[in-house]
This record gives structure tokens, C-alpha cells and sequence, in this order.
């Protein structure tokens, strides 16, 4: 079957688990991002009798509803990669989740370019507000919950004295019921966020504002502040 069958053959693991792979950046790459990562979506646009940014927008909700649905059956299957069948998709996908992956051209270039850059992270418990470098200040409820839960598990993390790589993510499912929303709604929550905070960076001055994602989200693991990017203290 597809998730407990064994695939012996080269190619016929690398399709299964391309096929996975790719579906997973669909769930959490916005239009722009997936025009520049997967070209080949611009000719299927201008094949549609719609102005280009509609058909742009189409073609991204049919891919990320594609990507959820797929999401959703591997990390319902998360819990028993460790006991999968040799070979097999859970398998697979786990050991390759689990070995070290060339970033992007685009990664690449703004990990160099931002490489002593950190932004400081303030979490205000009294009057409940975050604050970015002194400059970037976030009010709303929903915004200051989110990255308030996101800073407690990078500050747990830090206290144990993780290497960054391996500061943990927050599922999507224990953070929505955290958050108490859905998955869905985390998700545009999320995305929202990412867009406000590349705008105020720009209005800040700060270089190559678009390219900085303080919230990353990791596939098949969750979401956390990225921690090469930030540092986080709390203060009344």
C-alpha cells in the first residue's frame, strides 16, 4: 500500500518522496514565493482566461489545499515513523526529515547577507505588547498571543542550553488549541503576521526587508521563531 508497502527501488523512492516533499512547500509557500520556487506555474497561468494575479491566486489555493491534505496524512503518521516498516513512505520521509538539506539559492543568500543581524524580541507581561528592536511594536491580541507562545518555547529552549538547530517547534495543532483556533485560522494568522512585520522592516530601513522571516515554519513539525534570527527576554 502506499504508506506501508516497501520501495526497494531507487527512483521509485525518490518520486514518492519528491512527491511529498513538494507537497509540503505548497502548504506553506504564499503566491510570491511559489511563482519564483516553481516557474512552470506561470505558463499554466497564462493558459487560464483570468487576469494573471487571479489565475495566480487560483492555481496557489489549489496547490495549498493539495499540500494540506498531504501534510495532514503524514503527520497523522508522525507518531510511528520510528516503528515504520523499513523502506516504506513513513519511513523514508522520516529519514530524509532527519538529514541535512542544501537550502535554496534564495536561503542561501539571505542567511549571508543577514548573517550578524539579530532582532531582540521583548515580551511585556504587564501591559501585554512585543517589541522588536526598540522600533517594531506589536499591540493586537492575536499577534502578541502568537508570538508570545512562539518566544516561551524558544526561552525554554535556550534554558536547556539547545544548540539552535535544535530548538523544537510548536505543532500546528497544540499551538491552535493553545491559541484556542484552528489550524487553519493559525495558518493565515501566521502568513498575516510574516507580512506585517517584512512591511514594517522596510519602513524601518532595514536591507532586504522581504527576505526576513522571524517565524519560521518547519514541514511536518511546526511553527517557532527562528533561532539564528532572534533573542528573546521578557520584561514587565
Amino acid at each position: 500500500s502506499l504508506m506501508s508497502g516497501t520501495r526497494k527501488d531507487v527512483r521509485d523512492r525518490e518520486v514518492a518522496l519528491s512527491y511529498v516533499r513538494n507537497a509540503l512547500n505548497y502548504e506553506v509557500l504564499e503566491p510570491v514565493d511559489l511563482q519564483n520556487t516553481y516557474p512552470a506555474v506561470l505558463d499554466a497561468v497564462g493558459h487560464l482566461d483570468l487576469p494573471p494575479d487571479v489565475g495566480l491566486s487560483q492555481i496557489h489555493g489549489l496547490l495549498r489545499r493539495h499540500g494540506n491534505a498531504i501534510a495532514s496524512v503524514m503527520r497523522s503518521k508522525a507518531p510511528t515513523v520510528g516503528r515504520a516498516i523499513p523502506n516504506s513512505l513513513p519511513a523514508l520521509f522520516g529519514q530524509a526529515q532527519r538529514e541535512p538539506r542544501l537550502a535554496p539559492a534564495s536561503e542561501l543568500e539571505t542567511i549571508s547577507s543577514h548573517s550578524d543581524k539579530k532582532f531582540e524580541v521583548v515580551v511585556f507581561t504587564r501591559s501585554p505588547r512585543i517589541e522588536i528592536d526598540n522600533s517594531i511594536k506589536l499591540t493586537g491580541e492575536k499577534s502578541v498571543a502568537l508570538v508570545s507562545a512562539l518566544a516561551n518555547e524558544h526561552l525554554k529552549a535556550a534554558g536547556q542550553g539547545l544548540d539552535l538547530l535544535d530548538y523544537p517547534c510548536s505543532g500546528a495543532p497544540k499551538l491552535a488549541d493553545e491559541l484556542c483556533t484552528t489550524e487553519e485560522a493559525l495558518r493565515r494568522q501566521v502568513s498575516r503576521l510574516r507580512s506585517d512585520l517584512r512591511r514594517r522592516f522596510k519602513s524601518a530601513g532595514i536591507p532586504d526587508a522581504e527576505n526576513i522571516e522571524l517565524i519560521e515554519n518547519l514541514p511536518w513539525q511546526g511553527y517557532r521563531l527562528a533561532p539564528d534570527r532572534v533573542t528573546v527576554r521578557r520584561k514587565d
